[in-house]
């Protein structure tokens, strides 16, 4: 009779201890906040802190769009010099400075179209195009300049996202309070623990990268939040269409220069900011 081979019992501890160390792992890697382990011995918790604010921007920026085609592309040229000219003095008209304007390289392209009847492309004509962006510090003169614009197919414009001018101030600012929300957070922790929250060992505005898991990066981006709300008698009053997909034309990201005038609110800017600490436990 063939004897049963005895059980390894060392192999089975080994075994029942790389799937502790497994739980283990998963338990601190699915922890988005904090959690706490041993520094050259010593014990430490690792938190996150954060903090935001919402603010109204003080940038308001639009894009212009110049554009002609003419089978003379001279003419088309002296077109779109003159327009950009008459909306740059606008502009300077409601206090933009040098700085606060952008002006992009002029482009040339040859324009074409197919015909059916001969299959091929025919040539349309020379178009020439600039794009300009203008940067308002009040929000009434961004609704001025829209409304000076000139009402003409060769001018479209377009409302860029509103910003901060300084948003290193405020961020510096926010940090401060996220250092502070992490230590809370670690206090929290270090009772649970039966321990008390001792030094700082790291700190850091970038996820911390540790031997038992990571954090997973940050959102930290700065949104606006901007509407534009035309009435019933702003929309009889527009030079378009009355369909929805032409009224839509001027909403912000796509606003078209007429005499209407143009609701636009400044919304609001989200600044976020987060901190990675590591503070030592006392016992």
């Amino acid at each position: 009779m063939k004897r049963l081979q005895q059980p390894d019992i060392r192999s089975i501890k080994e075994i029942a201890m790389s799937k502790a160390m497994i739980c283990l792992l998963i338990a601190v890697l699915g922890s988005p906040v904090a959690f706490a382990q041993n520094i050259a011995g010593r014990p430490f918790i690792a938190v996150r802190g954060h903090a935001e604010v919402r603010v109204v921007p003080d940038v308001f920026p639009v894009a212009v769009t110049f554009s002609d085609t003419q089978m003379d592309g001279g003419k088309a040229q002296a077109t779109v010099e003159q327009l950009v000219a008459t909306v740059i003095a606008k502009a300077k008209a409601r206090g933009l400075e040098d700085a606060d304007l952008s002006i992009g390289n002029l482009l040339v392209t040859a324009d074409s179209e197919y015909d059916d009847e001969s299959e091929k492309s025919k040539f349309t004509g020379t178009k020439y195009q600039r794009r300009l962006e203008f940067r308002f510090r009040k929000l009434v003169d961004l609704k001025s300049f829209l409304a000076e614009l000139p009402a003409r197919k060769e001018v479209q414009a377009q409302t860029l996202e509103f910003r901060l001018a300084e948003p290193g101030d405020i961020r510096r600012r926010l940090l401060a309070a996220a250092i502070e929300d992490s230590r809370k957070t670690g206090d929290v922790f270090a009772q649970g623990m039966g321990g008390t929250l001792g030094n700082v060992q790291t700190i850091s505005d970038k996820p911390l990268q540790l031997s038992t898991g990571s954090y997973i990066n940050p959102i930290d981006v700065s949104s606006v939040e901007s509407t534009t709300i035309l009435t019933a008698e702003q929309i009889a009053n527009i030079p378009v269409a009355r369909n929805i997909t032409s009224a839509a034309l001027l909403a912000p990201g796509s606003v078209r220069g007429s005499s209407t005038e143009i609701a636009i609110s400044e919304g609001v800017v989200r600044v976020v900011a987060d901190v990675y600490v590591i503070y030592l436990l006392n016992d």
